[in-house]
């Protein structure tokens, strides 16, 4: 219970920053803390989430769940750096696309499943359930980025298109820019920028004309399968059915 509350003390604390990096005005379908309390108090909080998170880790006298934690503390950071310094840029390829959501999304889960195991002082299970998170983050991440294109606002939360008016280039729009004529790049980076109010349907009909949905659609089943893989030789019980459901749900939500 304590490496859970651990992970969601951090998790949470990501959330906090961010709607600051965005400037979100809502989160899961409320206002969010920057808009209630100020970006101030929201990064401050987070701060506090993330020390406490690391005082509770270092109570449970467990060294390896703290290495576990720790470094996924980093990459997260990690990740989110390397998607600010990517923001609008067109020429994002889909390598470094993977490296930001592995690092910023896939390892909290990773860290979550492999401390499971380490509970227990199973580290052949950490391994295993380490890669499975890790595929169920990268799962997760595309289909949730393919929710800011088609997502339903009222399921969601948030309005559609965040992600690119952030300047965010994500799977869908990295595959349809392949091969792309430069005046699409050109119009596409203008509303990355801001620079074009209206663009945002324009682009969303653009990656879908040229399969981009498909394509990241295609990705997030094959992360799936193989975080199935990983548990397929698990007894059949009620938690590795629990398992399946939450691997099949990462990929087909619709909030």
């Amino acid at each position: 219970i304590d490496a859970a509350v651990a992970i969601e003390l951090i998790h949470t604390a990501t959330l906090l920053h961010d709607d600051v990096n965005d400037g979100a005005d809502k989160r899961r379908g409320r206002p969010s803390a920057n808009r209630i309390w100020g970006n101030l108090a929201a990064v401050l909080m987070g701060d506090h989430l993330f020390a406490k998170a690391f005082r509770v880790m270092v109570d449970t006298g467990n060294p390896k769940i703290l290495r576990t934690i720790s470094v996924a503390s980093e990459r997260v950071a990690d990740g989110e750096l390397l998607q600010l310094q990517e923001t609008g840029n067109v020429a994002a390829s889909e390598s470094i696309y993977m490296r930001i959501i592995g690092d910023k999304t896939a390892s909290l889960f990773s860290a979550a499943c492999e401390a499971g195991a380490l509970t227990h002082g199973n580290d052949q299970w950490g391994d295993r359930f380490r890669s499975f998170g890790e595929y169920v983050g990268l799962g997760f991440q595309i289909a949730d980025d393919l929710l800011d294109y088609w997502g339903d606002t009222a399921q969601t939360g948030k309005p559609k298109g965040n992600d690119l008016k952030a300047g965010k280039v994500t799977l869908p729009l990295i595959h349809a820019l392949r091969d792309a004529k430069e005046a699409d790049r050109r119009n596409i980076a203008q509303v990355l920028s801001g620079e074009s109010e209206n663009g945002i349907g324009e682009v969303v009909a653009f990656v879908r004309a040229r399969g981009g949905f498909d394509y990241a659609q295609s990705k997030a089943e094959n992360f799936r399968n193989l975080a199935l893989a990983q548990i397929l030789d698990l007894s059949d019980s009620v938690y590795k059915r629990a398992l399946i459901e939450v691997v099949n749900h990462s990929v087909s939500r619709q909030s």
